[in-house]
């Protein structure tokens, strides 16, 4: 009851947003993505929000167009479609262990595959590129991500590239947005809970640190421009 209280609150909010910054019309290099999503109801609508709220545009220019891809906690695929949709060179294998949202994700690209999996326990298979978009700070602690982190350093092939979107503390008011939705928003969405309140954020140099330290050259770039999170995208290069 209260998640779909929340989904009719969310799709009054953003309907009336969307209508008056008419984004989603204006925004016509996702047209495509978003027709992969078109079956009406919340899980349309929140394909827009994606959209949104996600620096889609940046964080494709920093993943390399050939080779493969794992997207972990893809979620609903979005960001594993609009990236396949964007090279066809590409070949994305997105894990999430939502099954519904894994079901949700797979509109049946020949570049992408989706698998349902647990990224604390999968194995994850040799890739040229491991993304993760904010899936980090939702792990159970901090010692968890940084054994998710290993285990992508001993996956990604000589050469390849780790490509991370997480939040940063800085700019602090988009800072607190990101954990009001990420402690009572998400949870409620897609958890089950009503709350969820240890959220395991790093700073952008935290996570530099401990990148470099595990055997990553590593460039953070803000992202959060024009977006209402604090986003921030980190790129390491496996030396």
């Amino acid at each position: 009851m209260i998640k779909k209280i929340l989904q009719f609150l969310l799709s009054i909010f953003f309907g009336l947003l969307f209508r008056l910054e008419k984004k989603e019309k204006s925004s016509s290099n996702f047209v495509q993505v978003s027709k992969l999503y078109a079956k009406g109801g919340f899980g349309e609508l929140f394909a827009k929000i994606r959209i949104w709220d996600t620096p889609l545009e940046l964080l494709e220019k920093m993943v390399p167009k050939n080779g493969l891809i794992a997207d972990l906690g893809c979620g609903d695929g979005l960001v594993t479609n609009y990236l396949a949709l964007k090279a066809s060179t590409r070949q994305i294998i997105g894990i999430d262990k939502n099954l519904s949202r894994i079901e949700l994700a797979d509109k049946g690209l020949d570049n992408t595959k989706f698998v349902e999996g647990d990224v604390l326990k999968q194995l994850l298979p040799p890739s040229d590129v491991i993304l993760m978009v904010h899936l980090l700070h939702h792990l159970p602690s901090f010692k968890d991500q940084e054994t998710v982190l290993r285990e992508c350093q001993n996956k990604i092939k000589k050469g390849g590239e780790l490509v991370i979107v997480e939040i940063d503390r800085k700019p602090f008011l988009k800072y607190l947005l990101t954990w009001i939705v990420d402690i009572l928003i998400f949870p409620i969405l897609f958890e089950g809970k009503i709350v969820s309140p240890k959220i395991y954020y790093r700073t952008g140099e935290q996570w530099r640190v401990f990148l470099e330290k595990i055997g990553f050259d590593v460039q953070v770039i803000e992202a959060h421009r024009g977006k209402p999170f604090s986003h921030i995208i980190l790129v390491g290069k496996k030396c």
